[in-house]
């Protein structure tokens, strides 16, 4: 059970418009330590005086490999700083902590609400046969966009792999690497794929991927 999100005024600002709200819904009876909430994007479109309220995910994930990916989605949090009395700053230490673990079929899509952009989203995927691979930030970039911005440093290193379209990206790709179980053979490398935007899709396939079905157990 969830509580009831917090009031939202529908008010057209002209004969014509559209606005962006992000609202969520917390989990009832649970210690505030263990926090669970569900994350939406609220646009109200008005078109003619006619106005339209979509409430939408999060953001989007979409499974092109031809095997089962299991999705981990996680947060940065701020855990208790501490404070120096050498230098008279304070100093808060922070940790990646996993909200939802979500499995996804081949070819499947899911809608993903449990992530807060507010808390630097990140994602770690795990294929059968091999370990989970690192976390890596979502990152949705773009021009007159000010959702889920990256840092300063992390906007220049996705500049310097993107020269040539960065200043007009609608996609950011990068490759995960996967790890054998057991150690033995070579990596498996996947496209981690990240369509920008205020709801961003991602997507998750292999450039090159050969299926056997000759029945020679080639």
């Amino acid at each position: 059970e969830y509580f009831t999100s917090d009031r939202i005024m529908i008010l057209p600002t002209s004969y014509h418009s559209s606005m962006l709200l992000r609202t969520k819904i917390y989990q009832e009876n649970v210690p505030c330590t263990e926090l669970h909430k569900l994350n939406f994007l609220i646009n109200i479109n008005c078109t003619r005086g006619i106005t339209t309220v979509s409430i939408k995910p999060v953001l989007r994930i979409l499974n092109l490999l031809p095997c089962q990916v299991q999705c981990y989605f996680g947060e940065v949090i701020q855990s208790h700083g501490s404070f120096s009395g050498k230098d008279h700053s304070f100093h808060a230490s922070t940790r990646l902590t996993t909200v939802e673990d979500l499995p996804l079929n081949k070819g499947s899509e899911a809608e993903v609400v449990t992530v807060d952009p507010a808390f630097k989203p990140h994602l770690s995927l795990r294929l059968p046969g091999y370990k989970q691979s690192a976390w890596h930030r979502i990152i949705n970039r773009k021009v007159n966009s000010e959702t889920w911005l990256p840092s300063e440093e992390e906007d220049n290193l996705i500049f310097l792999m993107n020269k040539q379209t960065a200043d007009y990206m609608d996609e950011v790709s990068s490759v995960i690497q996967f790890e054998r179980i057991g150690g033995e053979g070579d990596p498996l490398s996947v496209v981690l794929s990240i369509e920008v935007g205020h709801c961003p899709t991602i997507r998750v396939y292999a450039q090159y991927w050969i299926l056997d079905k000759s029945g020679f157990g080639l």
